[in-house]
């Protein structure tokens, strides 16, 4: 009967404007394409798991220009972080920013499942979007046609070899659509993660990965997934359909093993 009802509001233009409108609402409150209005108010959510004395290290995957690993120096300030960028023009941007900041260190490379030389696209040199896969943004004007060689760099492998399997408090990773890549080719690394905070988007639909197979993952990692919200984190006990929103929306993952140790 609802149903029905509903049917028959729909074919009125001015409810069918108010229903969708609400909508619309709906997923903003539930925090699908909501965007926080600064690193302040993405970064503070975290402090709920991570209390800033206990932080010590933190991973920040595509940095870009540096602006997330300021703010965690900001909050964190006793922490050591290695932030991963593969563009030259922004690692330039990078070593200038911290020349004089010993607790940051910069890996120029694209983390991915495998070690060498990959292919970087972008629509020029130094852009926010540029991805490991040639994202079609004809919708918005914008060619991707710019090719470079950067350094690919598995992280599992660099983690042992070059960090000697510290701990990570924070693995925050912002790598146009290839998440998904990183955090199975990071397995080892993740057990001695306490956080993983990422975007899940719009580039999403250009490497083909679904909510479902984050959720997926870290549920076999033993993670619970978070959405961030403008009212606070929201738990996604479990999967259903209707999270899939390709609106670019912020989660963070919490390994429940790591978190009982810490009793937070």
């Amino acid at each position: 009967m609802a149903s029905k009802f509903l049917q028959i509001l729909l074919q009125f233009p001015t409810y069918r404007k108010h229903l969708i409108q609400q909508g619309e609402v709906a997923k903003y409150v539930e925090g699908k394409g909501y965007l926080p209005a600064s690193l302040e108010q993405e970064i503070a959510p975290l402090l709920t798991f991570l209390p800033p004395e206990s932080v010590n290290f933190c991973i920040d995957a595509g940095a870009n220009k540096g602006r997330y690993s300021e703010q965690l120096l900001h909050f964190f300030p006793h922490a050591d972080i290695l932030a991963v960028e593969p563009s030259p023009v922004n690692c330039e941007a990078l070593h200038q920013k911290f020349k004089d900041q010993p607790k940051v260190s910069i890996l120029e490379a694209a983390l991915c499942s495998e070690n060498g030389p990959v292919t970087f696209y972008s629509d020029q040199p130094g852009s926010s979007k540029a991805s490991l896969t040639q994202r079609d943004l004809r919708s918005f004007n914008i060619k991707c046609d710019h090719l470079s060689t950067v350094l690919g760099r598995n992280f599992d492998d660099y983690w042992e070899t070059e960090l000697n399997q510290k701990p990570i408090d924070l693995f925050k990773m912002d790598v146009e659509g290839h998440e998904l890549e990183v955090l199975k080719s990071s397995l080892k690394a993740l057990q001695s993660t306490r956080v993983v905070q990422f975007e899940f988007g719009g580039c999403n639909i250009d490497t083909r990965t679904f909510l479902r197979d984050f959720w997926n993952f870290f549920t076999e990692q033993d993670f619970s997934l978070f959405r961030i919200t403008p009212f606070g984190l929201h738990s996604l006990q479990k999967y259903h359909e209707k999270e899939e929103h390709f609106q670019s929306s912020n989660f963070i993952a919490i390994n429940t093993r790591i978190q009982k140790e810490f009793r937070v």
